[in-house]
């Protein structure tokens, strides 16, 4: 699949670069290029244009738009990075994460490197199947989880329902839908899932909340169903 790794600033340096050293570590072919969504979005245009990778990491800083950029001009699977400046990165990681609906954008942690290698690693071996878990959900859960159904159906993609919140499944793309009140951490025992965040009139604390547990997985925004649906499409190839 190979792997393309965009930056917004040298300034990034301190996290780039050990992430590209671990993707080197795990034997991922990845391609850096620097380039700010803000200052450089011709440039940046240009660069999706002429790559071949079918998955990027972006990463950025203070209002960080760089992966929904690159989402929202290209046909690619992105994870996104935010990484710390003000606010220890929170503003970051909300620019990153609260993606609206049809964008098919990963989230991890504030400068969650091996988060990052970790899931590249998954997603290029592929996966063939999608599971849900559908573990007692709330009534907002399963408003979710029913838009997360319709993508699906809409991207032809059949999948599973699973009413315990085991991964066992190493051919499975899982899907869980956290009520974020209800955990304080999330582990997804090596396996690839997506976590959907869950709460009903949520407020600042909660991102607080979610920001924490995003130091482990790949999550998208609050309730954002259908955006798990699609990056689940995209790691199926669909």
């Amino acid at each position: 699949m190979g792997l393309l790794v965009i930056f917004g600033s040298d300034s990034d340096k301190p996290v780039f670069e050990p992430l590209m050293d671990k993707l080197k570590a795990k034997g991922i072919e990845a391609k850096l290029e620097i380039c700010s969504a803000h200052r450089q979005p011709e440039k940046l245009m240009k660069i999706l244009k002429k790559s071949k990778e079918k998955l990027v990491i972006g990463g950025a800083g203070l209002s960080a738009a760089l992966p929904g950029f690159v989402a929202s001009h290209c046909d690619k699977l992105v994870i996104g990075m935010p990484v710390s400046a003000n606010y220890n990165g929170l503003d970051a990681f909300l620019s990153v994460h609260q993606m609206p609906k049809g964008f098919a954008v990963l989230g991890v942690g504030t400068e969650a490197i091996d988060e990052a290698v970790e899931a590249a690693e998954k997603i290029e071996k592929g996966r063939e199947k999608v599971i849900i878990i559908n573990s007692e959900p709330s009534e907002e859960a399963l408003k979710r989880m029913d838009a997360c159904k319709k993508q699906l159906n809409a991207s032809g993609i059949a999948f599973e329902l699973q009413e315990d919140d085991s991964y066992t499944d190493k051919k499975a793309v899982y899907i869980d839908f956290i009520e974020i009140d209800e955990v304080e951490a999330v582990d997804s025992e090596g396996q690839l899932v997506i976590f959907v965040p869950i709460k009903k009139g949520s407020d600042k604390q909660d991102a607080l909340k979610v920001s924490a547990l995003a130091g482990k997985g790949l999550w998208v925004g609050l309730g954002r169903g259908e955006n798990a649906a699609l990056c689940a499409a995209k790691i199926l190839g669909k």
